[in-house]
C-alpha cells in the first residue's frame, strides 16, 4: 500500500527474512534529504534449530570455542587448529600431557525448554601408531573463564599465545594463570567427570551426561554466564602414548567437528503476534500488533536484519485481554534501522 504524509512519500510492503519462521513488514521512508529504512519483524525464539510448538526436539550444536592445552609447548595456544590433542604424549615429547577445552552456546534454546538427555560427540582423527587398546577419557566441567585464541600450526599444533589467549600456563595471557599449569582440579575444573568413555582409534565417540550434568545444562539456559564448557581429559595421564587428536570446530569435515546433542521437551511459547500496521510521521515510528493477555511485547532494533546485535528501543507493552498494542521508537535523522518484536510470558 502507498501514501504520503507531510510531503514524505513512503511505501509499506511485506518482506521475507532468511528464516522461514519469521514474518516481517518493511517500510522505506524517504524524506527529501535522507533515506530511512525501517522494518518490524517477529523473530521466534528457537531460531533455525528448533520448533515453535509443544513436543520433543533434538538439537545438535557445534562449539563456539575450542582449544588445546599442551604441556610440551606450555606457551602455545592451539585455538585455530583443525584438530586438538588430549592425553599423554610419547617419549619424544617427554611424556607430557595435553587437554582439550570445549564450549557451546545454548542461547538458541528457549529457557522454557526442559533438557531430558544430552551427549557430547567427538571424533578421533589420529591415535598412536599401532595403538590397539582403549583409554578412558572424561568430560570435566570448567569452573573459570578461558578463551579459544587464534593460533595454529603443524603438529603438535598452535603457536605462541597472544594477549588474552589460553595456554598450558595461562587461562588468559598475561595476567590470569591456571591454579596449576594445565588446570587445577577443584579450582579450574571439577575433579569428577560429568561423563566418561573409553576411546580407541579413529572414529566417533559419545559422552552421555547424567542427571547432575543435565541439571547444570538446564541452569545454563537461565544463567549463560556460568556456561564455561568442558575439559576433555585422559583419566590415566600417567600412561604414555595414550594421547588422541580430536576434530576441532574448524575441521573442514563438518561430521568430524564436536557436537553437543540435546533432547528437549518444549512448551508452546507465545503465539506470534500479527503485525497489523506500521506508521511513520517524520519523527515517530509506530508498530501495531495483535496481543495475547499477560505477554510482554518489546520493540528491538538493529542496523542489520542479520549478523548484528539487537538493542531495546525502550518501548514495551502488554494487555490483560486480547487486543491491539502499539510499540514506538524515535530514531535520529538519516538512520537505518530494522525492528523486531520480542514476546515474553
Amino acid at each position: 500500500m502507498r501514501g504520503c504524509h507531510n510531503e514524505n512519500c513512503w511505501t509499506l510492503r511485506v518482506s521475507a527474512l532468511p528464516n522461514p519462521r519469521e514474518c516481517a513488514y518493511c517500510a522505506s521512508v524517504m524524506p527529501r534529504l535522507a533515506e530511512w529504512t525501517l522494518a518490524a519483524a517477529l523473530a521466534l525464539s528457537l531460531g533455525p534449530h528448533g520448533v515453535s510448538a509443544a513436543g520433543t526436539a533434538i538439537v545438535s550444536l557445534t562449539p563456539t570455542a575450542d582449544t588445546g592445552l599442551l604441556e610440551f609447548k606450555p606457551d602455545y595456544n592451539l585455538g585455530a587448529n583443525l584438530d586438538l590433542p588430549s592425553g599423554t604424549l610419547g617419549v619424544p615429547a617427554g611424556q607430557t600431557r595435553s587437554r582439550m577445552l570445549l564450549r557451546f552456546d545454548l542461547s538458541s534454546i528457549p529457557s522454557s525448554s526442559r533438557i531430558t538427555a544430552a551427549r557430547l560427540r567427538v571424533v578421533v582423527t589420529r591415535s598412536p601408531d599401532g595403538a590397539g587398546s582403549t583409554v578412558l577419557f572424561g568430560m570435566h566441567r570448567i569452573l573459570r573463564p578461558w578463551t579459544e585464541g587464534t593460533q595454529h600450526g603443524d603438529p603438535p599444533g598452535g603457536g605462541v599465545g597472544h594477549e588474552g589467549e589460553s595456554t598450558w600456563v595461562h587461562r588468559l595471557i598475561p595476567r590470569d594463570t591456571w591454579g596449576t599449569p594445565g588446570g587445577q582440579e577443584g579450582v579450574d575444573y571439577l575433579a569428577e567427570p560429568g561423563s566418561t568413555e573409553r576411546v580407541g582409534g579413529p572414529g566417533a565417540y559419545e559422552f552421555e551426561f547424567g542427571a547432575d550434568e543435565l541439571g547444570h545444562l538446564q541452569r545454563w539456559l537461565q544463567h549463560p554466564e556460568e556456561n564455561l564448557g568442558w575439559m576433555l581429559r585422559s583419566q590415566v595421564e600417567e600412561t604414555a602414548r595414550a594421547a588422541r587428536r580430536f576434530g576441532a570446530r574448524e575441521h573442514q569435515d563438518p561430521s568430524t567437528r564436536p557436537a553437543l546433542i540435546l533432547t528437549l521437551e518444549t512448551s508452546p511459547g507465545p503465539t506470534p503476534p500479527a503485525i497489523t500496521g506500521f506508521q511513520w510521521d517524520g519523527s515517530l515510528a509506530q508498530v501495531h500488533l495483535t496481543a495475547e493477555p499477560n505477554i510482554r511485547y518489546a520493540l528491538e532494533y538493529s542496523p542489520l536484519p542479520r549478523g548484528a546485535p539487537w538493542s531495546p528501543a525502550g518501548s514495551t507493552a502488554s494487555t490483560n485481554q486480547p487486543g491491539t498494542v502499539t510499540l514506538t521508537d524515535q530514531p535520529g535523522p538519516a538512520t537505518k534501522r530494522f525492528y523486531r518484536v520480542a514476546a515474553q510470558p
